[in-house]
């Protein structure tokens, strides 16, 4: 009953084109590192942070991407400056 419906979410989330388990064609391949490629250079050239520059352009390319996951790509920028700032 509710473990059943539980798993078939799961099954469903995990074998949805959006939820990460492939990497998709080959254009959304190129388009994400076309995204982080614009955002680490943008980033670096204002001296801002890469979440600041990557969340606005990846909401502008995927306006149906997952909240969860886009706070998810930010994790390495944010344990990043953590771990550097420190020193």
């Amino acid at each position: 009953p509710a473990a059943e419906r539980a798993g078939a979410r799961a099954a469903e989330a995990l074998a949805s084109p959006t939820s990460g388990a492939s990497l998709g064609a080959p254009k959304d391949v190129l388009g994400k590192f076309g995204i982080g490629l614009v955002a680490a250079l943008g980033s670096s050239l204002s001296g801002t942070g890469g979440p600041l520059i990557l969340f606005p352009l990846w909401l502008l390319w995927d306006p149906q991407i997952p909240m969860k996951r886009l706070v998810g790509f930010s994790s390495p920028f944010a344990a990043t400056m953590v771990t550097f700032s420190a020193f």
